[in-house]
């Protein structure tokens, strides 16, 4: 029996572990004597533990070997594919009851008050039980020392310096020696073994305190040294080798050649449209097939959604090339999802990897780099109710911390005491709220389905004047006043009814749909409130703005349950709002 225990912090660094037995008891086979072995995959090394029992008898010095060499051969330890035998470890420790004597003729010396000098009558194996320093000189007469000595067993093996009396044999529940009629001798039958460039032994003793048995038990105590991966170094042989294999597969398979593998794109901001371009080339003699494919499996997406690829797939004969463009559009959808790429502001981070799949060949990774710039735009409404100042004098790391500490606050019905926000409304809401309720309530098709101011160049100016809040004059016009306003509701992480977004769908009743709403945090509330009141007022003014939608887009459940009650759907863009009559 063997047990293995392992220090909770250093656990992580078993990357595994696997045990064997080998029985060279009776017919060679049964488990009255042998070993076991546990085999650990530590950092970057091997190490071995064998626990073994070994054949009995002072005379049987012959069997022992024969079970030394069963164990050492038999013993194999499976990892993975691959099995590895008690040699092929970088540490190694042998260690159990291995049974070997002191030399019998030798031992009767010592024992002979004759050959020992004392007077005739006086008991030797008396005193050989309390004179320590025959010990040491004993020990050369050990088989085991003998044995190793002689290279016959444990080659290669240490044995630390013995400075404990023999652990066998001893009358059960005493410290007294054999006093049975068989009077056998003492012995280091218990020992521990170790082979390693790299250990050092501090402690071996046996403990006599422990009487249970007619043996005494043995302890060591081991400082060893285990090899750890240098990253640095690992990554350069790992990048020689990627190099060595990539060189013969470019030799024997299609290829093709890409101008440049990272795609810098600079200074982001929310709407902007950036485009580059790479040239792929075919100067092998083969064919070539190519297309940019998902990185996660088949059916994923090639890229993310804020850049787009043209042309994502081709076929290049010997000697010729091809322009693919790359367009990056910092869009509503993606705005949020560009602000956790990020993460920090004022440095350039990969923003995706493309994998450009070369059929029979190889594949070719092109990095997207560039700069996000935050904006307002692309947070969630009650993240920028908490900020104090404008985002661009803010980092971004602190505007996500901010958001993530909103995010995992549970919802509450009502307010904490004491506690006030510092706006109920977000400042760039009201902002463009406060613009459209005095200059656009009754624009023609203030909110039009075509979304055609989507891309316009003033949504820049209207961004950076919200990003800064600042006190100049509104850069923008009614139309793409109303075409931020849109972005700025549909490009936050979360819905605006969050987490209640999946009931919204499966309401049947006036109660259920206040509850909802009742249900929220207090700031989201107060801001859905607020949208409700401003679309109330564009509704004031259907006859010029058009933006009543026609009866037919309205659910048939939804007039059913909500014009009783004095509230009518409104339809703005695919986004439903239950507005007051």
């Amino acid at each position: 029996m063997m047990i293995i225990v392992i220090r909770r912090e250093l656990r992580r660094l078993v990357k595994s572990c696997t045990t064997t037995s080998v029985g060279t008891g009776t017919l060679n086979m049964m488990g009255n004597k042998g070993g076991v072995g546990v085999s650990l995959e530590f950092n970057e090394n091997f190490i071995c533990f064998v626990n073994s029992h070994l054949a009995a008898h002072v005379h049987e010095v012959l069997r022992r070997k024969e079970d030394h060499d069963e164990i050492l051969r038999r013993m194999q330890f499976e990892h993975g594919i691959t099995k590895r035998s008690i040699e092929e470890h970088d540490h190694i420790f042998w260690f159990g009851d291995l049974n070997y004597r002191i030399i019998e003729q030798e031992y009767n010396k010592f024992v002979d008050p004759l050959a020992m000098g004392v007077v005739p009558g006086a008991g030797g194996t008396q005193r050989f039980a309390n004179q320590e320093f025959i010990y040491a000189e004993l020990q050369p007469f050990d088989q085991l020392h003998v044995e190793m000595k002689r290279k016959n067993v444990f080659v290669n093996f240490v044995e630390g310096p013995i400075m404990f009396q023999p652990t066998y044999k001893y009358d059960p529940g005493t410290n007294n020696w054999d006093s049975s009629e068989k009077s056998r001798m003492p012995a280091w039958c218990d020992r521990i073994l170790w082979r390693s460039d790299k250990t050092h032994q501090i402690v071996y003793d046996s403990i006599m305190a422990l009487q249970l048995s007619d043996h005494k038990p043995v302890y060591a105590l081991f400082l060893t040294n285990v090899k750890c991966r240098d990253e640095e170094k690992y990554k350069k042989v790992h990048e020689e080798v990627l190099k060595t294999v990539d060189k013969y597969e470019n030799d024997n398979q299609p290829q093709i050649t890409v101008a440049e593998t990272d795609i810098d794109f600079g200074v982001i901001q929310f709407n902007s449209v950036i485009q580059r371009e790479i040239l792929v080339a075919n100067n092998c003699h083969l064919p070539v097939i190519f297309e940019f494919t998902g990185k996660e499996g088949k059916d994923s997406a090639i890229c993310e959604s804020w850049l787009d690829i043209q042309p994502s797939r081709g076929r290049l004969f010997t000697g010729n090339s091809i322009s693919i463009k790359l367009e990056l559009h910092a869009d509503s959808k993606s705005a949020w999802k560009l602000h956790r790429k990020q993460r920090e502001s004022g440095q350039k981070v990969p923003l995706d990897i493309l994998v450009l799949h070369v059929e029979n060949g190889r594949d070719i990774f092109i990095t997207i780099i560039g700069e996000y710039r935050q904006s307002c735009i692309g947070f969630n409404l009650e993240t920028l109710c908490q900020i104090q100042k404008p985002v661009t004098q803010m980092n971004l790391k602190e505007i996500l911390q901010l958001e993530y500490e909103i995010d995992k606050s549970a919802p509450t019905r009502n307010e904490e005491p004491g506690k006030t926000d510092p706006a109920e409304i977000p400042r760039e809401l009201w902002f463009l709220v406060d613009y459209l309720f005095n200059h656009g309530l009754q624009t023609l098709n203030l909110f039009s389905m075509e979304r055609k101011f989507r891309r316009s160049a003033n949504i820049a100016e209207i961004r950076d004047w919200l990003d800064s809040w600042s006190v100049d004059v509104f850069p923008g016009n009614p139309y793409t006043a109303a075409e931020t306003l849109l972005f700025l509701l549909e490009a936050t992480p979360v819905p605006l009814v969050h987490p209640y977004e999946d009931l919204v769908y499966t309401v049947d009743s006036y109660e259920k749909c206040r509850d909802i709403i009742t249900f929220l945090t207090p700031q989201r509330k107060k801001i859905f409130i607020y949208v409700c009141l401003f679309l109330r007022e564009v509704l004031k003014n259907v006859a010029w703005n058009r933006c009543r939608p026609p009866i037919c887009n309205i659910p048939v459940n939804c007039r059913e349950i909500f014009s009783p009650i004095g509230f009518q759907p409104c339809e703005i863009h695919g986004i439903w709002m239950l507005v007051e009559c």
